[in-house]
């Protein structure tokens, strides 16, 4: 049983500041418990996310995670939904073993951040890159913004160099 004088689960003080009332303060408390879970839902949206569509291939699931008119920091990528599901085939064709391994994320309200890293094999063409049979390990992050539980726009950074270093079609500085 909780005393008077004690606090409720660290949230409340034993005393109320001066001019603040106890309804004031839940109202506060639920407030900062709501962001809170919808954080830790939004970060859930982008692992499943990034399971669903890139690690079980799933194109189907592209329609329940990405807004019809999503943007993104890369137009070579192709924009909105159909863009990106024309851009993941191409990656999907060359990589059939493509993984992403989250091994970090963030959130703030509806913008989440994952640090990430790619994984596969090339057994298709890629980027004018004849198939190497070669494995390939990217290092990435993903900045995506939310809206009612979809995906609306995308900033993705990743060693672009050190994938056509790995595939073979640039010289590999390091190695020389």
């Amino acid at each position: 049983m909780i005393e008077e004088s004690e606090s409720i689960a660290g949230f409340l003080p034993n005393e109320l500041p001066a001019g603040e009332d106890l309804d004031s303060r839940l109202d506060s408390t639920t407030s900062r418990l709501e962001e809170i879970v919808s954080t830790e839902a939004n970060k859930a949206l982008i692992r499943d996310f990034f399971e669903q569509v890139w690690n079980q291939g799933n194109e189907e699931a592209i329609d329940r995670f990405i807004a019809e008119n999503a943007n993104g920091n890369d137009p070579d990528f192709g924009m909105g939904r159909e863009g990106f599901k024309n851009q993941w085939r191409k990656w999907r064709a060359a990589f059939p073993d493509l993984r992403f391994e989250i091994e970090e994320i963030i959130a703030e309200g509806d913008t989440v951040v994952a640090r990430w890293m790619l994984t596969g094999t090339q057994s298709g063409s890629f980027l004018g890159i004849a198939p190497t049979g070669r494995k390939i390990r990217v290092a990435g992050m993903s900045m995506d913004h939310l809206r009612d539980g979809v995906l609306v726009s995308g900033f993705d950074g990743w060693d672009n160099l050190g994938l056509r270093q790995q595939l073979g079609a640039i010289p590999d500085d390091a190695a020389e």
